[in-house]
Parts: structure tokens; C-alpha cells; sequence
């Protein structure tokens, strides 16, 4: 399956990390992975996304955006979920309030912290 509960006969390319990592101190968490042919859908990375943020919060941390690992995932992907006016950001999965960063290089998040 694709982790999704889709099956696929398609012979996996990629393996899709999804970790968390410290902006302060420096340390890395892998919260889970799953092997791809190619890409996710940006409706299948929006909910892997909201799942990641919403369980790490639940646990007491704080979550200010994510980092795709290629320019052109984040930007798809903004494309389809991110506001102009948030430049680059859409509302936070847990709290309407808040602002969502979404990335293609992790320096963002200390410029902005």
C-alpha cells in the first residue's frame, strides 16, 4: 500500500520522511516514512502534514511551519493551500489564529524565530 490504504503494483522510487527537528537545540525525530513512486498528491501531503502537526502538538510542542525538501514541492503546494496575503504561510492546522510557514529551506524559520 501507499500508506494510505491505496495499493499500488508501481515499484516504489522514493521514500516520503516526515521528521521534526529542534530550532533551538539541535535534534531530530523521525515521526514516520513511507515508500512512494514519485510523489504524493497535494491532498495526501496536506493530511500528512495536518496528522504530523497535530500529534506533535498534542504532546506539548510547538509547531511553526514545515520544510519541503524541494523548491518545487513547496511551491505546488502553496500553490494549492497557501494564502498571498500570508506570503508563503496558510493558517495553522491547530489553531485559526496562528500562522503555518511552509518552506523549501530551513534558514526561514530561524530568520523568522
Amino acid at each position: 500500500t501507499d500508506g494510505y490504504g491505496s495499493c499500488s503494483l508501481q515499484i516504489a522510487t522514493h521514500a516520503f520522511v516526515v521528521m521534526i527537528r529542534g530550532l533551538v537545540s539541535k535534534w531530530k525525530f523521525i515521526m514516520g516514512y513511507v515508500f512512494i513512486h514519485n510523489t504524493l498528491s497535494d491532498i495526501k501531503l496536506k493530511n500528512v502534514v495536518d496528522k504530523v502537526v497535530t500529534a506533535a502538538e498534542n504532546v506539548g510542542f510547538l509547531v511553526h511551519g514545515c520544510v519541503m525538501d524541494l523548491e518545487i514541492n513547496q511551491q505546488k503546494f502553496c500553490k494549492t493551500f497557501c494564502t498571498a496575503q500570508n506570503n508563503n504561510g496558510m493558517v495553522h492546522p491547530c489553531d485559526n489564529s496562528r500562522k503555518f510557514w511552509v518552506s523549501s529551506r530551513s534558514t526561514t524559520f530561524t530568520e523568522v524565530y
